[in-house]
């Protein structure tokens, strides 16, 4: 299907879907009309000259019964054996934040490099295995520090390579420097920048240059256009964007009853610790008025206690 080239988009006309999203992503970049946008995103974020890939099926299929699918974003393999995954995060998975260094988005792109890389089929030689690399784009920060871009492999403790025959990527594109000019950018940096401003209407005239430039950025904001104007795709949209408002307020709401809960046993625990504080202390009191011959009647009156408790003081003094 061709699709024709659009180069004035009226943002007030269309409302362009975010390319962020991991369905509208996914829906870009796995169309035909999109290979020359794919290949080049390939390229950009792993640094391989990829001549062609072939997208492949998504899912991968359940082996064992109590196995549950696995559903890739983007999984493709290249015209010379390796494997490649792109996933596409908009925003932290559910109780992930910079406090606890987004342990759960790092875990999970562990578990689909595992299942990416034992999906090929077993070589004849270990050696020659072929190379699957786990591309995981951030639209948020995972890691403290101005690196768009980072690489994990197996090492050691001290750096040393076991293998590169698995690796991880992570992208993050909200550190991408958006007053850089896009002349000056390199193709990763200009990729980040399309991921995530392409729909925004501040930094059209920059997209505007992209597109005049490269081939790949008009076949994506093209096929990113014709995605926007599909009704199922702007509802599937709007749904995964309500169900992710609507799990933020859920824990937003946990979070603020979680603190209220705690500042309640707080200040219960002060207030039951000054109780006993200000008890302990009449038990002094009235041990020491007893052992001075003061009537129980009068250190009652004094202290509050009944007399068969200051009675008690007798034979159980309170402990200094």
């Amino acid at each position: 299907m061709m699709i024709k080239i659009v180069y004035n988009i009226d943002m007030n006309e269309i409302k362009i879907l975010p390319a962020y999203d991991d369905g509208v992503f996914k829906a870009i970049f796995t169309k035909p009309e999109s290979k020359v946008a794919l290949l080049d995103i390939i390229r950009a974020f792993t640094g391989i000259p990829v001549i062609d890939a072939e997208v492949k099926n998504n899912e991968r299929s359940i082996e064992n019964v109590g196995d549950k699918h696995i559903r890739f974003d983007i999984n493709c393999k290249t015209s010379d054996g390796k494997l490649i995954d792109i996933e596409m995060q908009a925003s932290s998975m559910s109780g992930d934040s910079i406090n606890n260094a987004h342990e759960a988005i790092r875990e999970r792109s562990v578990y689909y490099e595992a299942m990416l890389h034992s999906s090929q089929e077993r070589p004849r030689l270990y050696k020659d295995q072929v190379q699957s690399i786990q591309l995981m784009i951030c639209n948020y920060t995972v890691f403290p520090d101005d690196n768009i871009l980072r690489r994990f492999y197996f090492t050691d403790e001290t750096g040393n390579i076991l293998s590169k025959s698995m690796c991880i990527i992570f992208a993050e594109l909200t550190k991408i420097d958006v007053n850089k000019p896009i002349h000056d950018m390199t193709d990763l940096e200009e990729w980040a920048f399309y991921l995530r401003y392409s729909n925004n209407p501040k930094y059209q005239k920059a997209i505007e240059t992209l597109r005049g430039e490269k081939e790949a950025f008009r076949m994506a904001y093209n096929t990113q256009i014709h995605v926007s104007q599909d009704e199922k795709a702007q509802a599937y949209y709007m749904s995964r964007l309500k169900y992710e408002l609507d799990e933020q307020n859920r824990i937003n709401t946990w979070e603020r009853e979680k603190q209220e809960t705690f500042r309640k046993a707080l200040d219960l625990g002060r207030n039951e610790g000054r109780n006993e504080g200000i008890k302990t202390e009449k038990f002094t009191t009235a041990y020491e008025m007893l052992s001075d011959g003061v009537p129980i009647i009068k250190i009652t009156k004094y202290t509050g206690l009944t007399e068969s408790e200051i009675e008690s003081l007798k034979n159980n003094p309170p402990k200094q």
